[in-house]
């Protein structure tokens, strides 16, 4: 069972005992170590994610926990799986974006799947969750919406799914910011990089544009391709969970 190596540092008295927080994409990676941070100031989790049986056990270590099984690429199950979360807890009152997929692919030979699911998984799933949990937030008149966005939407060769997904959730954020400020409900995004284990699934096929990316220098990831990626996850639970306090 995998544990946090550090735990994420508030400013002092920050709790969230009483506040529900659905993660999702929450069995491994950036999702988990969100999922552990809320945990640790009190919050009550709901955590959904493809890997079922990580998720298991990421529940077993959070008393309380609920564990919520749905389809990022489906809005019906969507729908049911915040249903759930608002019967099960009464209340939402935070709402982590999270869940994502990676498909590496030239843009010329990319397969329409990969584009897709590539597209259902962020985007879709993001717009789904926010559809059927804006209710419950404006309802209470208090909610935070945290979407997880990517430096990948700055542009990324050989990624264009995931950089076209991953930016579409910041202008989603933006839109939702504006619409939803007005019933006292946040919404903002992050752009977190780290070394997860989806990422260094495709390391050897990311490999192949390296000469590219190297042509490219400090600009083959917008203006920022010259910073390295050697953090882990864990990392980025601190500055994500204090997107909690930020303007909408």
């Amino acid at each position: 069972m995998r544990q946090m190596t550090d735990k994420t540092t508030y400013a002092p008295g920050f709790r969230l005992d009483g506040k529900v927080a659905l993660v999702t994409g929450a069995s491994r990676g950036i999702g988990y170590g969100l999922a552990r941070a809320l945990a640790e100031v009190g919050a009550q989790l709901a955590v959904s994610a493809r890997d079922e049986r990580a998720l298991a056990e990421l529940a077993a270590t959070i008393p309380g926990s609920l564990v919520v099984p749905m389809d990022m690429r489906s809005v019906a199950s969507i729908n049911e799986g915040v249903a759930r979360v608002e019967r099960h807890f009464g209340r939402l009152d935070i709402l982590i974006n999270n869940a994502g997929n990676v498909r590496p692919g030239e843009i010329h030979n990319m397969p329409e799947t990969d584009w897709d699911r590539v597209i259902q998984v962020h985007l879709k799933g993001a717009f789904a969750m926010i559809r059927y949990a804006s209710p419950i937030l404006c309802k209470q008149g208090d909610g935070v919406i945290i979407n997880t966005g990517s430096e990948s939407g700055l542009g990324h060769a050989g990624m264009a799914n995931y950089s076209a997904a991953k930016e579409g959730i910041v202008g989603l954020t933006r839109a939702i910011a504006r619409e939803l400020g007005r019933f006292g409900v946040r919404c903002n995004a992050i752009r977190p990089r780290a070394l997860t284990r989806s990422v260094q699934a495709f390391t050897g096929q990311v490999s192949r544009w390296q000469p590219l990316e190297k042509a490219l220098g400090k600009y083959s990831l917008g203006d920022r391709g010259n910073i390295p990626t050697n953090g882990g996850p864990e990392h980025v639970a601190p500055p994500g969970c204090m997107a909690l306090h930020g303007r909408g």
